[in-house]
């Protein structure tokens, strides 16, 4: 009987193997329960140990400063932490040496005794900061810690500066923000609000946004760390300063060209073009040290990231830095990512056809077909022939479609409709937007089927009811199992 009453009790959570407590911690709790999971028992706490190390120490990202390196060092110190680290991040922030400290002079007095705290605090860690700079501290501690971490596997160089809302920092891996600087802001008094300075104005340091790469190029040459398989994931923001055309680092020194041999991820990203008109042959100079890197890189680059916010009136930066991407091919690379650029339907078919031997993951998000000249002959069809491109990669697992366009010139002798009015408003001629808005697919079998359906369905419905839409309001939308497409008119070029 107590045998019999002992089999069918409930079963009790610390009853659970640790292994199975470990893998729900890890898996299905957010970090909010899974601390509060953690704090419940020291069973608990022990047996979700490892969770925590790969959750939260797997990837970890520093910034050249004291107490961000202080902790990188305390880490690598740490038997047990240590051996969770995989990717070590050196994000490109400072502490500003002049940012704007002082509130508003509306506001309470508060305010202002705050703001004379805040620039003696501000003075005490710059001076800390730039103590370390030039006594090399922060090269010393990166080469004791990379030396020591024993599962070291990759070194992240630049990225995002810090986001401005707390969920991007926190979900979102591209913007995890460098250990050490809510540390900072609390000494600093910085909280948020209208009388606070922005992370961004805090941080977001012009002047040495490239020292990061700098010091890990030198890092990287030194005896002991050379002969590591460490491989690097570089992003580049502004790759070319087109306002004083400054580069990011020399592609001319030793320790930088050996560094760039181990480059597995790229991302260049160039924020800010919509400043003044400027020439594209003007700077045109500049752009052979993007081609240059791309051509270091080549051998070994695994994933590449091209991310130019564009305006609508201005499209030759983005041109210019696809162009010097599409004509080189690179053996190992798996990875494509495309996001807020412009292309032309040949250099984007000449990448998948070099690529296709390697592609497995392709991602386009805001991307653009221009006309490849303004004489070129309407077409309305430039995505099928993307499509029929990406069902003959074999190696195609990932396709991610987001928002991707293309725009066509609609004849001027096109009859619209039967009224007059109409056919006098379509002998003017329209630029017409085709629009896939989001998909996402995984398989090739399921991407080959997909894609099918789209130039079947799509393309040839969007072919038949173009002149309807152009009647009506100038836009419709067209549905199907897969993929929802918007053709629109718009007044002349885009």
């Amino acid at each position: 009987m107590p045998r019999m009453a002992a089999a069918t009790a409930d079963p009790q959570l610390l009853d659970l193997p640790a292994d199975i407590l470990d893998y729900l911690s890890y898996n299905h709790l957010d970090s909010v329960n899974f601390f509060n999971f953690r704090l419940s028992c020291r069973k608990v706490h022990n047996n979700t140990f490892k969770a925590f190390g790969r959750r939260y120490f797997k990837h970890v990202k520093f910034m050249l400063a004291p107490h961000s390196l202080a902790a990188l060092e305390a880490i690598s110190k740490d038997k047990q932490l240590s051996s969770f680290i995989r990717h070590v991040g050196i994000g490109p922030e400072r502490l500003r040496s002049h940012p704007e400290l002082a509130p508003d002079n509306s506001g309470p007095s508060l305010h202002h005794e705050a703001c004379r705290f805040r620039k003696v605090e501000h003075e005490k860690l710059l001076q800390e900061q730039e103590v370390m700079e030039c006594d090399g501290l922060d090269l010393e501690i990166l080469t004791k810690a990379f030396k020591s971490l024993p599962n070291l596997e990759s070194i992240g160089i630049g990225g995002h500066y810090v986001a401005a809302d707390a969920t991007s920092r926190e979900c979102n891996l591209d913007y995890v923000q460098s250990w050490g600087i809510e540390h900072m802001l609390r000494k600093l008094c910085v909280f948020g609000g209208k009388h606070c300075p922005s992370r961004a104005e805090m941080f977001c340091d012009l002047d040495t946004q490239y020292r990061a790469f700098e010091i890990v190029f030198k890092v990287l040459a030194l005896p002991g760390i050379a002969s590591r398989k460490l491989t690097l994931d570089l992003h580049i923001r502004r790759p070319i300063s087109w306002m004083q055309g400054v580069v990011p680092f020399l592609l001319s020194d030793p320790d930088v060209h050996a560094a760039l041999t181990r480059t597995w991820r790229l991302t260049l990203e160039t924020p800010g073009w919509q400043q003044q008109p400027t020439p594209p042959g003007m700077f045109q100079s500049h752009w052979s040290w993007v081609s240059q890197l791309l051509g270091e890189v080549a051998s070994s680059l695994n994933s590449i990231k091209l991310y130019y916010p564009w305006p609508q009136t201005r499209r030759w930066p983005s041109d210019l830095v696809f162009g010097q991407f599409v004509v080189r091919n690179y053996p190992l690379l798996t990875t494509i990512e495309l996001h807020h650029i412009h292309v032309d339907l040949g250099s984007l078919l000449r990448l998948l056809k070099h690529q296709s031997s390697t592609a497995k993951t392709i991602k386009f998000s805001n991307v653009v077909i221009t006309r490849a000249s303004p004489g070129s002959p309407p077409r309305h069809d430039r995505w099928l022939e993307v499509f029929e491109e990406l069902q003959s990669l074999q190696m195609l697992k990932t396709l991610t479609l987001s928002r991707v366009a293309e725009h066509g010139l609609l004849p001027a002798n096109r009859r619209v409709s039967d009224t007059a009015e109409d056919q006098t408003v379509g002998n003017k001629g329209y630029d017409v937007r085709m629009t896939v808005h989001t998909v996402d697919l995984h398989g090739h079998q399921e991407i080959i089927q997909v894609l099918a359906q789209a130039i079947q369905d799509n393309w040839s419905r969007a072919r038949r009811i173009l002149p309807r839409a152009l009647e009506n309001a100038g836009s419709t939308w067209l549905h199907s199992r897969s993929f929802r497409v918007t053709v629109s008119r718009t007044r002349g070029h885009w």
